[in-house]
């Protein structure tokens, strides 16, 4: 019994605490330190926490890709996602004249309402974005050489949430971000969503036994986000959403995790096994 409470229980807990911390800490330092500050404490977590409470036992061994993991994920972080959101806050700012209420002349997006209001409406357009992006990584072959990188894995873990392409990571903001500071969504409630889907994304690809049970119809939680690691195309080509299920189910890609037997995950043409030549791969087919 003890058990099922930690399975549970144990994904909201280490959101609450994590989210809390990022917002306490965003006072004292840049908000965006704070927030990598404590994804690695969270990353350091979840590292620990596989080993007592995995998924699958026979993930938790060395894959010999961990320092490459490592390396695209600070390469895709400071240099790709970087420079996507640079993009993103300069074209939006571009476009928010663009992007008026005929009326008033201001941003058209909704001050007035209550900052949770606000919050859910940046979650389902900047999930929006993300799906339409995400989909077209998997449907488009140029694209995909890109995204492959992501997928080229055959265990979940912690240590493969931001092994991504740098390419890849450059587009994402674009997606994103771009649509709500073109429409003028406030920085708070922007800087809400990003430290609340970074959270979310670190425990989906964790190999822990998390049970969100009937929540999953909502988020794109852990089981769900395993489907789309299956390297059964039925499976990869599903559950295309961030955090929400929202749009997958409205366009019809949304897989339920309890519909899904046994899979394995990656692709069927693994990527090279150095660094270098990962990054170069999409540029050389």
């Amino acid at each position: 019994m003890a058990g099922l409470v930690v399975r549970y229980s144990l994904f909201w807990v280490l959101i609450v605490l994590a989210t809390c911390v990022t917002m306490w800490l965003r006072d004292l330092i840049d908000p965006f330190l704070a927030l990598f500050v404590v994804s690695l404490g969270v990353f350091g977590t979840l590292i620990a926490i596989e080993r007592v409470l995995p998924y699958r036992r026979d993930w938790l061994c060395n894959d010999g890709q961990m320092l490459h993991d490592t390396a695209h994920a600070l390469l895709g972080t400071a240099g790709g996602a970087r420079a996507g959101t640079f993009v993103a806050q300069w074209a939006g700012l571009l476009l928010v004249g663009q992007v008026l209420d005929a009326t008033s002349g201001r941003g058209i997006w909704p001050l007035t309402w209550p900052f949770w209001a606000q919050l859910v409406l940046v979650f389902v357009v900047a999930d929006f974005g993300r799906y339409i992006e995400h989909r077209l990584l998997h449907r488009v072959p140029l694209l995909w050489r890109f995204h492959e990188l992501h997928h080229d894995v055959d265990r979940l873990s912690a240590w493969k949430t931001s092994r991504s392409h740098l390419v890849e990571r450059f587009f994402q903001p674009l997606f994103m971000f771009l649509p709500l500071v073109a429409v003028g969504a406030p920085d708070e409630v922007v800087f809400w969503f990003i430290t609340l889907n970074t959270f979310v994304g670190q425990l989906d690809h964790s190999n822990i036994d998390f049970r969100l049970g009937p929540v999953e119809h909502v988020l794109m939680g852990p089981a769900s986000h395993r489907i789309h690691h299956s390297k059964d195309p039925a499976h990869a080509d599903t559950n295309f959403g961030s955090a929400l299920v929202v749009w997958d189910r409205l366009f019809g890609t949304w897989r339920a995790p309890w519909h899904t037997g046994s899979f394995d995950v990656g692709v069927s043409d693994p990527a090279p096994r150095t660094f270098i030549a990962q990054l170069l791969r999409p540029l050389r087919r």
